[in-house]
């Protein structure tokens, strides 16, 4: 009586282990990155390919932890969160979707608020830890380019 329990747990489990395994193994992984430069400055593309690219383009580099059930749900919604808030890739897409100057601020403010990258993602990628020489290259390029854009729209 107790080993047929115990078969019928153990037999369970794994059932339930290989149901979520295939649940939440997506499509997303499989997905080829999309080539080609970012729409940044050249300056700027280091930082933004060690910083951001795994979340804020369509060439993320998916970690082996990130095939774990339940694991991999989560990051995937993150990075889908995270691209439909800034996408670096659309930036340079054809025809070309330009960052309005709110986006560019606000990648100015989550940096420089330490918001950006996130920690979980800074303790997982020790490399995506932006220095304030980074923060600031991000600012400055976001003051430069409203500034750009007020004296266009400022023109008659």
């Amino acid at each position: 009586m107790l080993v047929k329990r115990k078969t019928r747990i153990v037999v369970f489990t794994a059932l339930a282990l290989g149901v979520s395994m295939a649940v939440s193994s997506t499509n997303a992984h499989r997905r080829k990155p999309t080539g080609g430069d970012l729409a940044v400055p050249t300056h700027l593309r280091p930082i933004i390919t060690r910083a951001c690219r795994d979340c804020h383009t369509d060439q993320t580099q998916w970690p082996w932890y990130s095939r774990l059930p339940l694991l991999s749900l989560l990051i995937e919604r993150d990075v889908q969160k995270g691209r439909e808030h800034v996408n670096f890739s659309t930036w340079a897409s054809n025809p070309p979707r330009k960052p309005t100057r709110n986006q560019l601020q606000e990648v100015c403010d989550a940096v420089s608020d330490n918001a950006m990258p996130p920690r979980a993602y800074r303790l997982m990628h020790p490399e995506a830890r932006l220095s304030l020489q980074d923060v600031n290259a991000l600012c400055d390029w976001a003051d430069m380019a409203n500034s750009l854009s007020q004296s266009h729209t400022d023109e008659p």
